[in-house]
């Protein structure tokens, strides 16, 4: 499944910042309740550019994963959203558990059996390798002063 001791995935924010605040990922209100599984990660940069402004690469060690089927995940954010915190509290239990048994990472598994979301359970581990603008966010913003005003 991982070739290596560690592995190169990306993330899309508009935030800036140098190290990830594990508090920061579902402090927002508005966040999805999957944000407090930990810092969602792909290894398609061209997919995280559209998440943000800035494309940041991290490393991360791949020698204790979890796996998750897709449908196994989905069943959980819908049956966690009855509850009265919309879900939040669901998915940090999840990842608790799987922190306590020593898992750093999630890979979220499609039907065909490849994975193409990762998810950093104790982003602490994922180490900032790099950052750069999402060339998705520059063409928006060429396209807009073009045709602006």
């Amino acid at each position: 499944m991982l070739d290596g001791p560690t592995i190169h995935l990306y993330h899309g924010t508009s935030a800036d910042y140098d190290e990830v605040d594990p508090a920061m990922l579902a402090a927002d209100p508005d966040a999805a309740p999957n944000c407090a599984l930990g810092l969602w990660l792909t290894p398609d940069e061209g997919l995280a550019g559209r998440f943000g402004s800035r494309i940041v690469t991290f490393e991360l060690p791949t020698d204790a994963v979890a796996t998750i089927h897709i449908g196994d995940l989905s069943r959980l954010h819908r049956e966690s959203l009855r509850d009265d915190d919309g879900g939040y509290r669901r998915h940090a239990e999840y990842a608790a558990r799987l922190r306590d048994e020593g898992k750093t990472l999630l890979l979220v598994m499609e039907a065909d059996g490849t994975w193409g979301t990762a998810v950093a359970l104790n982003p602490t581990v994922a180490r900032m390798v790099a950052a750069r603008p999402s060339p998705w966010f520059e063409r928006e913003d060429r396209g807009a002063a073009a045709h602006g005003p």
